[in-house]
Protein backbone atom coordinates (compact mmCIF):
# COMPACT_ATOMS: atom_id res chain seq x y z
CA UNK A 1 0.00 0.00 0.00
CA UNK A 2 1.37 3.41 -0.90
CA UNK A 3 1.99 5.90 1.91
CA UNK A 4 -0.80 8.24 0.80
CA UNK A 5 -3.24 5.32 0.67
CA UNK A 6 -2.24 4.28 4.19
CA UNK A 7 -2.73 7.81 5.45
CA UNK A 8 -6.20 8.02 3.90
CA UNK A 9 -7.06 4.55 5.22
CA UNK A 10 -6.21 5.59 8.79
CA UNK A 11 -8.02 8.92 8.43
CA UNK A 12 -11.13 6.97 7.40
CA UNK A 13 -10.54 4.58 10.30
CA UNK A 14 -10.35 7.48 12.76
CA UNK A 15 -13.58 8.95 11.36
CA UNK A 16 -15.36 5.60 11.66
CA UNK A 17 -13.90 5.18 15.14
CA UNK A 18 -15.80 8.28 16.25
CA UNK A 19 -19.03 6.54 15.23
CA UNK A 20 -18.33 2.90 16.10
CA UNK A 21 -15.81 3.16 18.92
CA UNK A 22 -13.00 0.63 18.82
CA UNK A 23 -14.93 -2.11 17.04
CA UNK A 24 -12.48 -3.28 14.38
CA UNK A 25 -15.11 -5.31 12.47
CA UNK A 26 -17.50 -2.36 12.26
CA UNK A 27 -14.73 0.06 11.29
CA UNK A 28 -13.49 -2.35 8.61
CA UNK A 29 -16.93 -2.88 7.14
CA UNK A 30 -17.53 0.87 7.08
CA UNK A 31 -14.31 1.95 5.35
CA UNK A 32 -12.92 -0.93 3.29
CA UNK A 33 -14.99 -0.38 0.14
CA UNK A 34 -14.49 3.40 0.29
CA UNK A 35 -10.74 3.12 0.81
CA UNK A 36 -10.15 0.43 -1.84
CA UNK A 37 -13.08 0.23 -4.28
CA UNK A 38 -11.14 -1.45 -7.12
CA UNK A 39 -9.41 -3.91 -4.80
CA UNK A 40 -12.72 -4.84 -3.16
CA UNK A 41 -14.39 -5.34 -6.55
CA UNK A 42 -11.53 -7.58 -7.72
CA UNK A 43 -11.50 -9.50 -4.42
CA UNK A 44 -15.26 -10.09 -4.63
CA UNK A 45 -14.97 -11.20 -8.27
CA UNK A 46 -12.29 -13.72 -7.29
CA UNK A 47 -14.09 -14.80 -4.12
CA UNK A 48 -11.40 -13.68 -1.70
CA UNK A 49 -13.10 -10.63 -0.20
CA UNK A 50 -13.28 -12.33 3.22
CA UNK A 51 -9.50 -12.71 3.20
CA UNK A 52 -9.09 -9.03 2.36
CA UNK A 53 -11.54 -8.06 5.11
CA UNK A 54 -9.74 -10.28 7.62
CA UNK A 55 -6.37 -8.68 6.83
CA UNK A 56 -7.79 -5.16 7.03
CA UNK A 57 -9.57 -5.99 10.30
CA UNK A 58 -6.30 -7.31 11.78
CA UNK A 59 -4.50 -4.13 10.80
CA UNK A 60 -7.27 -1.94 12.22
CA UNK A 61 -7.22 -3.98 15.45
CA UNK A 62 -3.51 -3.19 15.84
CA UNK A 63 -4.09 0.44 14.91
CA UNK A 64 -6.85 1.07 17.46
CA UNK A 65 -4.65 -0.20 20.28
CA UNK A 66 -2.32 2.71 19.63
CA UNK A 67 -3.26 6.01 21.22
CA UNK A 68 -4.92 8.61 18.99
CA UNK A 69 -2.70 11.45 17.79
CA UNK A 70 -4.09 13.89 20.37
CA UNK A 71 -3.31 11.45 23.17
CA UNK A 72 0.23 10.75 21.94
CA UNK A 73 1.12 14.19 23.25
CA UNK A 74 0.50 12.84 26.75
CA UNK A 75 3.72 10.95 27.44
CA UNK A 76 5.15 8.90 30.25
CA UNK A 77 7.20 11.98 31.16
CA UNK A 78 3.94 13.63 32.24
CA UNK A 79 3.47 11.00 34.96
CA UNK A 80 4.31 11.36 38.63
CA UNK A 81 7.81 9.86 39.09
CA UNK A 82 6.45 7.57 41.81
CA UNK A 83 4.23 5.90 39.19
CA UNK A 84 7.00 5.16 36.67
CA UNK A 85 8.27 1.92 38.30
CA UNK A 86 4.69 0.63 38.36
CA UNK A 87 4.06 1.61 34.75
CA UNK A 88 7.31 0.06 33.49
CA UNK A 89 6.25 -3.47 34.49
CA UNK A 90 2.97 -3.32 32.55
CA UNK A 91 2.73 -5.50 29.43
CA UNK A 92 0.94 -2.94 27.28
CA UNK A 93 0.99 0.77 26.49
CA UNK A 94 -2.81 0.90 26.16
CA UNK A 95 -5.72 -0.84 27.86
CA UNK A 96 -9.31 -1.54 26.91
CA UNK A 97 -12.08 0.30 28.76
CA UNK A 98 -15.61 -0.95 28.03
CA UNK A 99 -18.39 1.61 27.82
CA UNK A 100 -22.08 1.76 27.06
CA UNK A 101 -21.98 3.94 23.95
CA UNK A 102 -19.58 1.76 21.98
CA UNK A 103 -17.96 -1.61 22.41
CA UNK A 104 -15.13 0.08 24.28
CA UNK A 105 -12.03 2.16 23.74
CA UNK A 106 -8.30 1.68 24.23
CA UNK A 107 -6.60 4.31 26.40
CA UNK A 108 -2.88 4.85 26.79
CA UNK A 109 -1.36 4.21 30.21
CA UNK A 110 -0.54 7.91 30.75
CA UNK A 111 -4.11 8.79 29.82
CA UNK A 112 -5.44 6.22 32.31
CA UNK A 113 -3.12 7.54 35.01
CA UNK A 114 -4.73 10.96 34.56
CA UNK A 115 -8.28 9.55 34.67
CA UNK A 116 -8.89 7.40 37.74
CA UNK A 117 -12.43 6.25 36.76
CA UNK A 118 -11.14 4.95 33.40
CA UNK A 119 -8.18 3.28 35.12
CA UNK A 120 -10.64 1.61 37.50
CA UNK A 121 -12.70 0.35 34.55
CA UNK A 122 -9.60 -0.97 32.77
CA UNK A 123 -8.56 -2.75 35.97
CA UNK A 124 -12.04 -4.25 36.48
CA UNK A 125 -12.10 -5.45 32.87
CA UNK A 126 -8.74 -7.19 33.33
CA UNK A 127 -10.06 -8.83 36.54
CA UNK A 128 -13.07 -10.08 34.58
CA UNK A 129 -10.75 -11.48 31.88
CA UNK A 130 -8.57 -13.12 34.52
CA UNK A 131 -11.59 -14.81 36.06
CA UNK A 132 -12.76 -16.00 32.64
CA UNK A 133 -9.35 -17.47 31.83
CA UNK A 134 -9.06 -19.05 35.28
CA UNK A 135 -12.42 -20.76 34.73
CA UNK A 136 -11.27 -21.95 31.31
CA UNK A 137 -8.01 -23.29 32.80
CA UNK A 138 -9.95 -25.20 35.45
CA UNK A 139 -12.23 -26.68 32.78
CA UNK A 140 -9.26 -27.72 30.66
CA UNK A 141 -7.62 -29.28 33.71
CA UNK A 142 -10.75 -31.35 34.44
CA UNK A 143 -10.85 -32.41 30.79
CA UNK A 144 -7.15 -33.33 30.85
CA UNK A 145 -7.62 -35.43 33.99
CA UNK A 146 -10.56 -37.26 32.40
CA UNK A 147 -8.63 -37.91 29.17
CA UNK A 148 -5.67 -39.24 31.16
CA UNK A 149 -8.01 -41.37 33.26
CA UNK A 150 -9.55 -42.84 30.11
CA UNK A 151 -6.15 -43.56 28.57
CA UNK A 152 -4.79 -45.08 31.78
CA UNK A 153 -2.21 -42.35 32.34
CA UNK A 154 -2.13 -40.40 35.56
CA UNK A 155 0.79 -38.16 34.55
CA UNK A 156 2.12 -36.91 31.26
CA UNK A 157 4.85 -39.08 29.80
CA UNK A 158 8.33 -37.60 29.55
CA UNK A 159 9.68 -37.68 26.02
Amino acid sequence: MRKEQMTEFYVLADEAREIFGDSAPKITDEILREAFPKTMAAAEAEGCDKFLRHGAKSDISRYIRKPKASVRQLTFASLDPDLLPLVQVLNSVAYYVPNGAHEGTYYSVPELCHDEPKLTQAYQYKIMQRDHYADECRNLHVLLKKVREKSGKSRPSKS
